[in-house]
């Protein structure tokens, strides 16, 4: 089934075009991405989808409902935009009532959905605290707990990793995951690369207001080329890193930084195996990433336009 269906959608601002003819679907049950450098469409696409701008040209339905004539689907979605606001003298739990009443919710049935959701994101044993006393990565499961709150099927979410640590990153995505697994459909924008390729079933790659790439991460990787990072977390320097681009000639850039290594490779078919084995020959102590989506972005993003 698709939840959202996007069809020849163009998005002018005076006389910028901010998105130019955009096909896409999103199926239920998935999280699929939206990836773009700032600027390129992502925020306005989302607007769009959510009716709070219209579009210049095209369609978007929403669980089968256009958006530019029938809004009731906003009660079957959550949202949580980059930069909202938080009322800070509310606890968690009182927050949650507050925006319960939007929905007509109330009584037992706000309690327990709001201790639900409160649980959900990990925040069960701080509803009765302060929202002044979250972090920044505590406030972004406090709005994923509201988007949660309404038992809505579909939630769109802009930037919804900004301004976290690792950690809180980290914790962001897992969360989403468990959302996904509990039937829900997600649609989030993002230019963190790196934790999408682990997190998305699907990913857009959009630039300068065009989709560009759309598939699977390991699709869109096979598209470009080839080309994937690695970050390799050594224990300890050693002699042999220096001969790595002697060894294998796949590796197209190299450099080491406080013990991490950071490895940009024209993938062949046996190199992880090859390379694999030769740390371990060489007695090199190691932990590796494969980081698919930030070759995306440099083999597209930082292309000359």
């Amino acid at each position: 089934m698709n939840v959202v269906e996007i069809k020849n959608l163009s998005k002018k601002y005076g006389d910028f075009l901010a998105l130019d003819n955009i096909n896409l679907t999103v199926e239920s049950h998935q999280i699929v991405g939206l990836v773009g450098p700032n600027g390129a469409g992502k925020t306005t696409m989302i607007k769009l989808i959510c009716s709070m701008l219209l579009p210049t040209n095209g369609s978007i339905k929403v669980f089968g409902q256009d958006v530019t004539k029938d809004v009731t689907y906003k009660e079957n979605i959550g949202y949580l935009g980059e930069n909202i606001g938080y009322y800070e003298n509310f606890t968690a739990y009182n927050y949650l009532r507050f925006f319960g009443t939007f929905y007509r919710m109330n009584g037992e049935k706000l309690k327990k959905t709001g201790i639900e959701v409160l649980k959900t994101v990990g925040l069960l044993n701080q509803s009765n605290s302060k929202i002044s006393t979250f972090s920044r990565g505590m406030k972004q499961r406090l709005g994923l707990a509201r988007c949660l709150l309404h038992e809505p099927d579909l939630l769109i979410l802009d930037e919804p990793m900004s301004g976290l640590d690792p950690t809180g990153k980290k914790d962001i995505m897992e969360k989403l995951i468990d959302i996904r697994d509990s039937g829900k459909t997600i649609f989030l924008s993002s230019h963190e690369l790196r934790y999408m390729d682990d997190v998305c079933d699907q990913i857009c790659v959009i630039k300068n207001g065009k989709i560009i790439a759309h598939g699977t991460p390991d699709t869109i990787l096979t598209d470009i080329k080839g080309m994937s990072n690695y970050v390799i977390l050594l224990k300890s320097r050693d002699k042999k890193i220096d001969e790595l681009q002697r060894v294998f000639p796949e590796i197209r850039e190299l450099s080491v930084k406080q013990n991490i290594l950071h490895l940009r490779v024209k993938e062949t078919k046996d190199f992880e195996k090859k390379f694999l084995t030769y740390l371990l020959q060489n007695n090199i102590d190691f932990s590796i990433k494969t980081h698919k989506i930030d070759a995306i972005y440099s083999q597209i993003f930082e292309e000359k336009t």
